[in-house]
């Protein structure tokens, strides 16, 4: 909250969501063109990016909501990159984010075996913050974009 009232001129709490309103990209989604990743880390999930199931379930469907290719990734606490911005696990969140971009921008394969248990932990973690609602929209993501 200290740093909100430093850089939004905020000075109580509950005035934090008024000073966000206008940070937003949806009607925006159009826009977007360029190959997508996106990271999650499954503590900050809900210490961090969402406070609340609508916010999880409204990430997902903005996601779903871009005409881009996207792909995803889930920094689980097991694998120790689970923090905001994957502390604790920046080697491994380094070799995933470039080797995305390796493979999207020059075209070569990452030939890293599936983790056929990722899929399932990437639908759970967003059921336990996002609800029925939360674990639907999660799979319907994991459909539509690359899980890597």
């Amino acid at each position: 909250f200290q740093h909100a009232q430093w850089t939004l001129g905020i000075r109580k709490p509950h005035e934090w969501p008024d000073a966000y309103a206008p940070f937003t990209l949806k009607g925006l989604e159009s826009h977007f063109r360029n190959p997508m990743l996106f990271l999650f880390s499954e503590d900050d999930i809900v210490d961090a990016a969402a406070s609340t199931s609508a916010i999880v379930v409204g990430l997902l469907d903005f996601i779903l909501s871009l005409p881009c290719e996207r792909s995803v990734h889930l920094f689980k606490r097991s694998e120790g990159a689970s923090s905001h911005c994957q502390m604790g696990g920046l080697s491994y969140a380094h070799t995933v984010i470039f080797h995305w971009l390796n493979q999207t921008l020059c075209g070569k394969e990452w030939n890293v075996p599936s983790d056929p248990a990722a899929r399932q932990a990437f639908v759970e973690i967003f059921k336990k913050y996002g609800g029925e609602r939360g674990a639907k929209k999660a799979q319907k993501v994991l459909d539509s974009a690359r899980l890597i």
